[in-house]
């Protein structure tokens, strides 16, 4: 699959052959930071403040947490279930 945030106040995940469209979240605001995956598990920030985890074959939200500002741009690594954010 194929993640990524838009200005639309959306993240999506598309077949990564067909490009076919698989689900998309609504945000509250624009999500522009890249995505990762991890163990079934998306992380993705937004401009609404928050670091979210879904779902990542269903798109159904797991958790989220607020940062105290715009997630914007950024890339993350997770390991043994922490996320690291690289500015």
């Amino acid at each position: 699959m194929v993640f990524f945030g838009s200005d639309d106040k959306a993240i999506y995940a598309l077949n990564a052959t067909t490009g076919a469209y698989i689900w998309k979240m609504h945000n509250r605001r624009a999500s522009r930071g890249i995505p990762t995956v991890s163990n079934g598990i998306l992380y993705a920030g937004s401009n609404d403040g928050k670091l979210y985890a879904f779902n990542d074959s269903l798109g159904m939200p797991i958790w989220n947490f607020p940062t105290g500002g715009y997630v914007t741009f950024w890339s993350c690594s997770i390991k043994r279930h922490s996320v690291f954010r690289f500015l």
